[in-house]
């Protein structure tokens, strides 16, 4: 029987009556899943909320798996700010049910502490991007076009020049 993979939902119906400063903390384990990431074990950590003025900032602890983050800090808006810096950062607490869903916000940090080049090692030379070749079991020979219209931050090379 396979379970049914449930989005990271707390309770903070005891937060809402209390003072700025109040915290309330949960532990998590269990399947999940995002879009757009595949998630092969359970996902385990901690979560810290404390009740702002105008809003919960949660704290995602301790989680990993493969990927590691030490700590990720999201707020968590009563109401939708007027003036949002960015609107793909604002997260908003559930008040007819009184809780907070950090799906989205764990989704997030994970693509952010993915890493850009993954390696099976560290010191692995890679696949070879001509061939497909493994290179840690022998030089293929390829010529890697090094050109500066694929290194886009090769003209930073220039202004240690000068």
């Amino acid at each position: 029987m396979t379970k049914k993979r449930q989005p990271l939902r707390f309770d903070i119906s005891e937060l809402l009556d209390e003072v700025t400063g109040t915290k309330i903390s949960y532990s998590f384990e269990g399947p999940v899943s995002f879009e757009e990431i595949p998630v092969k074990s359970e996902v385990k950590g901690r979560v810290e909320i404390m009740r702002l003025k105008d809003a919960l900032n949660v704290e995602m602890k301790d989680f990993k798996k493969k990927v590691k983050v030490p700590s990720a800090e999201r707020k968590f808006f009563f109401e939708l700010p007027e003036t949002p810096e960015d609107p793909n950062d604002i997260f908003l607490v559930d008040q007819k049910r009184q809780k907070i869903d950090i799906t989205e916000p764990l989704r997030q940090e994970i693509i952010l502490h993915f890493p850009s080049i993954p390696v099976c090692y560290t010191g692995c030379k890679g696949i070879c991007p001509v061939c497909g070749g493994d290179r840690n079991k022998k030089d293929c020979g390829c010529k890697v076009d090094e050109t500066q219209e694929n290194k886009p931050l090769s003209a930073l090379k220039d202004l240690l020049k000068e």
